[in-house]
Formats: structure tokens, C-alpha cells, sequence
């Protein structure tokens, strides 16, 4: 049960880390020279709201088990946008494996993500997420982002674009 608990606060940590880092948008838009792509950083402290483990599989922590969350953005300590998404259990032992996917809502449209492997948020250690698209002004958006967990419900996550 506690390996369980364990594997469910990382997986709502990675999360929540991912939704606030697509959030904090600290820099504007910068095209280099001879490119029409742009670039964009965006900084946000992530917190974990919602999380609910889902048994679906064999009873107990095992795969095809899903986490699903709902985290909040903050800026300035003003909320800026949510996160929601699920990660999927792909294989409990030895270690849990598992693969993300999650919608980062913002004033200005979504950005999709996603994220996968060995404990992912287990621990304060930091992880990788990917953008894979976007909506509005963050269509097409592609890029990375690292998420560095604070606490159990909290991460600071910092978003790399370029659209």
C-alpha cells in the first residue's frame, strides 16, 4: 500500500510539475535571426489540486491502473491556467513504469504534453516532459520542459516552445 501512495504522489508530483511549468510564460516570443520559428519560456508553480488513483486492472497497484489529475498554475501567486491529464501504469514491478499525457490550459489556448518512464515525479527528483502541439497561440508549439518538485503537491516547471 505505501509503494502505491508512493508511485500515486509521484505521478500527481510529475503532473502538477508539468502543468506549472507550461504556465509561467517569462519571456516573450523571440525569432533568431534567419529563422521564422519562435521561441518561448514559460515559468509557473505547479500544485496538485485533484488526483485520483484508478484501480482498473488486477486488483491492487498493477498495469493498466490509471492516476488522473487536475493541478492549478500559479504566477505571482495568482492562478494562470490548469492542468489536466492521466498517466497510464505500464508495469508495477519492480519498479513502476508509466506513460502521461496532459492538457495545459492557459488564457491564450492549451499546450499538449507528455511524459513517460521508471517513477516519474517519484521523489524531488527533476524529470523531462515533451510538448507535442497546442491550441491558439500556442498552435504547432513544440518543445521540452523540466519539472523540479518542491513538495508533494508542488513543482516548479519551466516550459521551452517554439512555434
Amino acid at each position: 500500500m505505501l509503494r502505491k501512495l508512493t508511485v500515486i504522489a509521484g505521478v500527481a508530483l510529475a503532473v502538477a510539475a508539468v502543468a506549472g511549468w507550461a504556465l509561467s510564460a517569462s519571456a516573450g516570443p523571440s525569432a533568431s535571426a534567419g529563422s521564422s520559428a519562435a521561441s518561448k519560456t514559460l515559468k509557473f508553480l505547479d500544485h496538485t489540486a485533484k488526483g485520483s488513483y484508478v484501480d482498473l486492472a488486477d486488483e491492487g497497484y498493477s498495469p493498466g491502473d490509471e492516476f488522473v489529475f487536475h493541478d492549478v498554475l500559479r504566477r505571482g501567486g495568482k492562478a494562470v491556467g490548469t492542468v489536466d491529464g492521466f498517466c497510464k501504469i505500464t508495469a508495477a514491478r519492480p519498479v513502476g513504469f508509466s506513460a502521461c499525457a496532459g492538457t495545459i490550459k492557459l488564457p491564450g489556448g492549451q499546450i499538449e504534453i507528455q511524459l513517460g518512464g521508471r517513477n516519474i515525479g517519484g521523489g524531488r527528483k527533476p524529470f523531462s516532459l515533451g510538448i507535442t502541439g497546442g491550441t491558439g497561440s500556442y498552435e504547432s508549439s513544440r518543445g521540452s520542459g523540466l519539472v523540479k518538485p518542491v513538495s508533494e503537491q508542488n513543482s516548479y516547471v519551466t516550459l521551452n516552445l517554439t512555434t
